[in-house]
């Protein structure tokens, strides 16, 4: 036994003989440890160097005044007096501009210029950057869904409402609230950014530190490039990658006729049979009695668009009147109601189900800020009562409400029209046409 290991401990191919040994090899090992000492840390500096320079420029440029700036990694300190949303915001615009872990606050004390450096001092805070707040808008089917986690409670209550606001109930809210999540200069525009989802088709809107991302596809240039200047007019600085695509689906149509004699005639073309189901359902609650003519066909060359899953909602209002119609052409509604109770009697002040239909119209203009809205209003000649009065008094109580439910008045137009009986007509329309 002894002998074999000292056989394999001496043992050793021929050739080892020409390779170097590790004395010989030393010198290399050292010249490249010296390398490496030289290099990393010469690495990690240029990074710091380069950090500070963008978040003076960032931080200049966002008007935040602060002493100085330094880097170990990518953790930053900074020497400033700051109040609590300065340094929010202080915050935000160094995790969108990216590459900055956590920042030391040092207070310091004395007045001065952003990006003048004096002396500093005193207590220290560390805040983490990382992860950041993060937020997601996608819709589908007519349904908006709202993903992510988001600073506080607030930010989600003005989400959703903003939602709630153009998809009515169609909103799935699927947002947290982690106190630890770092607010980003975004944060208070989501509410004001995602109205122009409404007009672009299957769109998403992602928001993160980088900015956001908007996809989905248009149905034209035009209404591609109005959807990202209202996104850019919300969002300010925050960078827009926007990859959304123009389409050449064909816009849908949907007529509805109830001439008042116990049928309904229903026809046009829309993008998916669960449209077409649920403006049929809507038509046959109506009175489970009337006949429905149905002619709607489904086709997939045509676009899935905000309004025609809005179109319930408008049938179960018209269809309480005696005659009502009901156009739509993928752009423009109009429609009309002939009896009912649009109004009380004689009175100006409208039916609840009148406001109701009100509170459609406002959801419709402030889904898509092209749209104007037209109305006319008859009434009824009785004996002592000025119809054509009475009319104009209704239609300019209607802009009143339009007014109240945040309409600009210079999208609305209402007025009296020729002709006997109750009725009421609309017509919502891009303003270009």
């Amino acid at each position: 036994m002894d002998e074999l290991r000292d056989r394999l401990r001496t043992a050793r191919p021929s050739n080892w003989a020409h390779w170097p040994t590790v004395r010989e090899l030393w010198p290399w090992f050292a010249a490249l440890g010296l390398v490496a000492l030289i290099a990393i840390p010469w690495g990690i500096r240029a990074e710091e160097r380069s950090l500070e320079a963008s978040s003076r420029d960032a931080l200049s440029e966002a008007g935040i005044a602060y002493e100085d700036i330094s880097f170990t990694g990518r953790q930053a300190t900074i020497a400033a007096d700051l109040t609590t949303d300065e340094q929010i915001k202080a915050v935000s615009v160094l995790a969108d501009m990216g590459g900055v872990s956590s920042i030391t606050w040092e207070e310091t004390s004395g007045t001065f210029a952003a990006g003048t450096p004096t002396t500093s001092a005193a207590p220290t805070t560390t805040v983490p950057i990382e992860p950041g707040a993060d937020l997601t808008a996608s819709v589908s089917n007519g349904e908006i869904t709202l993903r992510g986690t988001v600073p506080n409670a607030q930010t989600i209550k003005d989400v959703s409402d903003a939602a709630k606001d153009i998809w009515g109930n169609r909103v799935v809210n699927q947002m947290f609230v982690d106190g630890s999540t770092l607010p980003h200069t975004w944060l208070g525009r989501v509410d004001e950014s995602i109205g122009m989802l409404s007009t672009l088709i299957d769109p998403q809107l992602s928001l993160d530190f980088a900015g956001a991302t908007l996809t989905g596809a248009a149905i034209s240039q035009d209404v591609l490039d109005s959807a990202v200047e209202r996104l850019t007019a919300a969002l300010g600085d925050v960078p827009i990658d926007n990859k959304v695509r123009v389409t050449s689906l064909e816009l849908p149509t949907v007529q509805i006729i109830a001439p008042g004699d116990g049928t309904i005639d229903l026809t046009g073309t829309v993008a998916n049979a669960a449209i077409r189901r649920n403006i049929a359902l809507a038509v046959q609650l109506l009175d489970a009695e009337a006949e429905v003519a149905t002619t709607m066909q489904v086709s997939e060359t045509t676009a899935d668009v905000y309004l025609t899953h809005r179109l319930p909602e408008m049938i179960s209002v018209l269809g309480t009147a005696d005659q009502w119609t009901l156009q739509f052409d993928g752009e423009s509604l109009g429609g009309g109601a002939v009896g009912g109770k649009a109004f009380n009697g004689n009175r100006v002040k409208p039916t609840a189900q009148l406001e109701e239909l009100m509170e459609l119209f406002a959801s419709f203009l402030q889904a898509d800020p092209h749209l104007t809205l037209a109305i006319e209003i008859h009434a009824t000649p009785r004996e002592g009562v000025d119809a054509v009065a009475l009319a104009q008094e209704r239609a300019d109580k209607m802009v009143e409400q339009m007014v109240r439910l945040g309409i600009d008045p210079a999208r609305l137009a209402a007025q009296p029209g020729p002709g006997d009986g109750e009725l009421l007509r609309f017509m919502l329309v891009p303003a270009e046409k």
